[in-house]
């Protein structure tokens, strides 16, 4: 691992990343970018954050063009106080659409991340995203319908396998005794 250079590191990242975005976007792509210019003219009960209303959108039709173009804009992505993990999230929602999010999300699950201790932790849908290229908030296979509380409600799980796969493990779980043994 050593002797893999700067500019090999640079392109596996962002082959990574663009067949991340690809993957969620089904087979569309778009990338959101930092400008100095606003792209946006805020609405009176818009509160400015001096990162959202600079945000530009690239969109993609083809995977190549993805690749090329994160890789000749990687340093946005990879250079300390770049914002990198928060354009890449945008960019995974903006290359999944507000729609297809809304339809991959079931009633119990309304949002990627939580607020936790000051810190932002990502929920499973988010974590789903990423691997299977759909926010599927449970880890079951396909949906279940469950009805608590004499409330029906629908749970999505996982819809299709990943390319990678990832282990589970819950501490709360642990401590209440709900893993098997």
């Amino acid at each position: 691992l050593q002797d893999v250079g700067q500019g090999d590191q640079e392109k596996a990242l962002a082959v990574a990343l663009s067949d991340s975005l690809w993957l969620v976007g089904e087979e569309k792509a778009t990338v959101t970018l930092v400008t100095k210019d606003y792209c946006i003219t805020p609405h009176l009960d818009y509160k400015l954050d001096n990162f959202t209303e600079k945000l530009q959108l690239f969109t993609f039709d083809k995977k190549d063009d993805v690749r090329k173009f994160i890789l000749d804009h990687i340093q946005c992505f990879k250079e300390e106080g770049s914002h990198g993990v928060i354009l890449f999230l945008y960019s995974l929602i903006c290359s999944r659409t507000l729609d297809r999010l809304r339809d991959d999300l079931d009633s119990n699950t309304s949002h990627l991340l939580h607020l936790s201790l000051g810190n932002f932790v990502c929920h499973q849908a988010l974590l789903s995203l990423l691997l299977t290229g759909r926010a599927s908030p449970q880890l079951f296979n396909g949906t279940l319908d469950s009805s608590e509380d004499g409330l029906e409600r629908r749970l999505q799980g996982i819809l299709s396998r990943g390319d990678v796969g990832y282990l589970y493990w819950s501490r709360e779980q642990m401590d209440r005794g709900l893993l098997p043994k």
